[in-house]
């Protein structure tokens, strides 16, 4: 079958077989392969912005869960110089961790070792993002990007169905929705 150089027409199947495979035998109506190729390359790189978004959302949950580790765990260092043992026991428990009533050195312990722990994670996923080589995904990558994609928005795509501008549009989309999230927790 010939294809057209057309992101908007270009089942999403076939632009992940140009993606992946520079040996690819996709052919294209009135136009030579290489240039075709580029040309589809280019418009998806230019819509979704050359943003690697498997990753983000893999770790979008994570990253604001050790957010709001460490913010609740501020709280109650805020709460314990106020004295407001009670409440932060109350807390610790609510999250899984027992502590004995009166004993607090043993819930600021507590409360540095989890603040401590999460903010460390924390750290170390952003210094993993802002360390992963910006390389040409593999065909089993951009699949799992696609059912990531997928499951982000609740929805079921198609690889035969939905177009490579449609695709590239939701994942702009999706990119830009989880950078708000990001913004907004900070």
């Amino acid at each position: 079958m010939r294809y057209t150089s057309d992101i908007y027409e270009l089942p999403l199947s076939v632009f992940i077989e140009i993606y992946t495979n520079d040996s690819n035998t996709i052919e294209f109506d009135d136009e030579d392969k290489g240039a075709a190729s580029a040309k589809i390359i280019n418009d998806y790189i230019e819509i979704v912005g050359s943003k690697q978004l498997s990753s983000e959302i893999l770790n979008c949950n994570e990253r604001m869960n050790l957010a709001m580790t460490v913010e609740c765990m501020k709280a109650c260092e805020n709460m314990m110089k106020l004295k407001m043992y009670d409440e932060v026991r109350d807390i610790l428990m609510k999250i899984g961790y027992s502590c004995k009533k009166g004993d607090v050195m043993a819930m600021n312990a507590r409360i540095s070792a989890l603040k401590s722990r999460a903010q460390y994670d924390l750290d170390k996923i952003s210094k993993e993002k802002n360390e992963e080589p910006k390389e040409k995904p593999t065909k089993r990558g951009f699949i799992n990007e696609v059912v990531a994609i997928g499951k982000y928005n609740k929805m079921h795509i198609n690889l035969k169905e939905w177009t490579a501008g449609s695709y590239a549009c939701l994942v702009r989309q999706t990119c830009d929705e989880i950078d708000e999230l990001n913004r907004k927790r900070k």
